[in-house]
């Protein structure tokens, strides 16, 4: 898998018509439901950063039941933006 576009991409509501994605390329929305998505697809890149930090720094980390869990599921989630797991 090559490597997903670099951040940061940035949100732009058009009024009227699409929502756009804007970083190496443009990606349009075309239906005002996908606001949402839009804003969460444009900060994918700071949250992947933001986990992998997370894990950096807490690796090890063991939760009050003994589990593990918090830390599991941000490896899954990292592993999946990287098109693993």
């Amino acid at each position: 898998m090559s490597a997903h576009t670099p951040g940061p991409w940035r949100f732009e509501p058009a009024p009227h018509r699409a929502h756009w994605i804007l970083g190496v390329t443009s990606v349009a929305l075309t239906t005002m439901p996908n606001e949402a998505n839009a804003r969460l697809i444009a900060a994918a890149p700071a949250l992947l950063v933001a986990l992998e930090s997370m894990v950096e720094r807490f690796d090890g980390f063991v939760e009050h039941d003994g589990s593990t869990l918090s830390i599991d599921m941000a490896r899954a989630a990292i592993a999946k933006a990287k098109g693993g797991g």
